[in-house]
């Protein structure tokens, strides 16, 4: 329960970009944190009025077995970007305890209730040397640390797998049987096309007979041929994804023991299609289109057949359809800066 891996092992271990990993660790609650291998005098102190690496108010702690100090959420989200981060300032301490890994959080001032708890943080002091007259201000240590050389617990990329499999990463967008109405930016027009196209024409469906599931799906392939259909990327069979998307969207088409409720008129499919457009395209688009949030294809049909779409045409067409309109690949990093990733291998999972 003490191992832990690299955010570069991790990415290959996934097949994931490494700022994509980074950047759904604050909202996933995953502990990106810097390794620590050495004893250290730690501080807790008030951040908000922290300057020059000076710590204000500091409390000494004193905890053995630390094995490293999780990132704050702001360093975290610049190395979801893809940017080095240097920092004296971390939110807590990861150390071992009978084999477990806990969680320390930084220590409350006990008397000075004027500072919010909130704005305490944690950093490793400096020792000042000791001399006469030596008026040295107490400092904390400063470290650079890089996207790939941040660090994540094993049990921490488990309780997010399970996340992500098993519904609890699309809370926010898929609520009681329901896709929400208002769909976040990372959401592609045709995948927005495709949910509203379930939602106009497969209401109630349960109780509509053979005849009137044929209407329905009449309707929804004419739907389909407008702002579907124009959104397509050129170089994809426009036609042959038409066919992929009417199944997506279809619950007839899927068999009662896979259906999300009975009466449900979102599928399966639909699901899979929004996990995996959150999964690889919402670290990109909230990263600036950064080289090191851009999703590789193969990763993202393998994901999907993964989750369920275990026919390989269909997973090239979700790929397709989940591909938000207007990006273009990045170029590749400037000579002489940093490489984030390497290419990575196909899943395991």
């Amino acid at each position: 329960m003490t191992a832990f891996r690299s955010v570069a092992e991790w990415s290959n271990v996934l097949n994931l970009p490494v700022g994509a990993i980074i950047y759904h660790s604050n909202e996933c609650h995953i502990r990106v944190f810097m390794q620590l291998s050495w004893d250290a005098d730690f501080c807790s102190f008030d951040a908000s009025s922290f300057s020059e690496q000076e710590p204000t108010d500091a409390i000494k702690m004193t905890t053995a077995g630390v094995i490293g100090l999780v990132l704050t959420p702001e360093d975290i989200r610049k190395l979801a970007a893809g940017n080095l981060v240097r920092t004296s300032i971390f939110s807590a301490l990861l150390r071992k305890n009978y084999g477990w890994i806990e969680m320390v959080a930084p220590i409350v001032h006990p008397w000075n209730i004027s500072l919010p708890p909130e704005n305490r943080r944690i950093g490793i002091e400096r020792p000042v040397p000791q001399s006469e007259g030596n008026s040295e201000c107490p400092s904390l240590y400063e470290f650079a640390i890089s996207p790939t050389g941040a660090c994540i617990l094993d049990q921490d990329m488990e309780r997010f797998r399970e996340h992500l499999y098993h519904g609890g990463f699309t809370n926010d967008i898929f609520f009681d049987s329901k896709i929400v109405e208002e769909l976040p930016p990372y959401v592609s027009v045709k995948l927005k096309e495709l949910i509203e196209a379930n939602r106009l024409y497969w209401r109630n469906y349960v109780d509509a007979d053979t005849a009137e599931h044929d209407r329905r799906r009449a309707r929804m392939r004419e739907y389909l041929q407008e702002d579907f259909i124009a959104n397509c990327d050129e170089q994809t069979s426009k036609e042959g994804l038409l066919e992929h998307a009417i199944r997506f969207a279809d619950p007839t088409a899927v068999h009662e023991s896979k259906r999300l409720q009975p009466s449900a008129s979102a599928t399966e499919n639909l699901l899979i299609l929004l996990t995996a457009a959150k999964l690889f395209w919402a670290p990109h688009l909230a990263c600036n289109h950064s080289y090191e949030t851009y999703p590789d294809r193969d990763a993202m049909a393998a994901f999907l057949r993964f989750m369920g779409m275990s026919s390989s045409n269909a997973a090239t067409a979700g790929v397709a359809i989940i591909r938000p309109e207007g990006i273009d690949k990045p170029p590749r990093p400037l000579k002489g800066t940093i490489r984030l990733t390497k290419k990575r291998q196909p899943s395991n999972l």
